[in-house]
């Protein structure tokens, strides 16, 4: 029982995050698209998936072996490919990429890694973000 609870949470997350994906692909390269999915992202990162992301942080290891974790690890992929555009500087990228990364592990966090509420670290993770998908 427990384990189709957990396949569920999964399906439902999956499901959210495949809607930014399909989203994000649908938008031109621009600063506003990559500023927009920030968002987007932060309101999932601040809702549902929290508590997904403190579980894969806390067990990298099992989740990288998991098809639920090669799965998400797709999704980041793909997610990281929409905040590319054809003429941007590998310093750029390199940019954008740690914004979104910014964004997961610092709303991600455990209480007793950075001593702070969920909602002020989710605040400070995407100010920190929009700054460097900019």
């Amino acid at each position: 029982m427990t384990v189709a609870i957990a396949l569920g949470c999964v399906a439902d997350l999956t499901a959210a995050f495949d809607e930014l994906l399909e989203w994000g692909a649908a938008q031109p390269r621009t600063v506003a698209t990559r500023t927009e999915l920030i968002r987007r992202l932060a309101v999932l990162v601040g809702g549902q998936w929290r508590a997904f992301i403190r579980v894969a942080q806390a067990n990298q290891g099992s989740m990288h072996d998991s098809e639920v974790g090669q799965g998400f690890a797709e999704r980041l992929q793909t997610l990281m490919s929409l905040f590319d555009d054809a003429d941007a500087a590998l310093i750029d990228k390199a940019r954008r990429r740690l914004g979104v990364l910014a964004l997961l592990v610092t709303s991600g966090l455990p209480n007793d890694d950075l001593v702070a509420s969920d909602e002020e670290r989710a605040t400070v993770a995407l100010e920190l973000a929009l700054e460097l998908v900019a």
